[in-house]
């Protein structure tokens, strides 16, 4: 079995049950992932003001995280998504 993408409702358990190489599955969510992986300078202040001042959001702490998994728009989209 290839997994060439990764809806958002996929489960890893459903490709490795359903016969795909576990190895696999995590090497293609990766790939599908790239994007929102961030390396390099992430921690330097100057960049960090950068994103926040272009709209990426700046959380700091398992607080601050909480916090916004509790946002109105958040919640909705749980709802939506049948998390909640």
């Amino acid at each position: 079995m290839t997994v060439s993408f990764i809806p958002p409702t996929f489960l890893f358990a459903d490709a490795i049950e359903g016969g795909a190489d576990p190895l696999k599955v995590a090497q293609d969510a990766l790939a599908d992932s790239w994007k929102v992986i961030f390396n390099g300078d992430n921690y330097d202040e100057a960049n960090q003001e950068m994103l926040t001042k272009n709209g990426l959001w700046r959380i700091d702490s398992t607080v601050e995280a909480n916090h916004r998994m509790v946002d109105p728009k958040n919640i909705a989209l749980f709802s939506e998504m049948g998390v909640l």
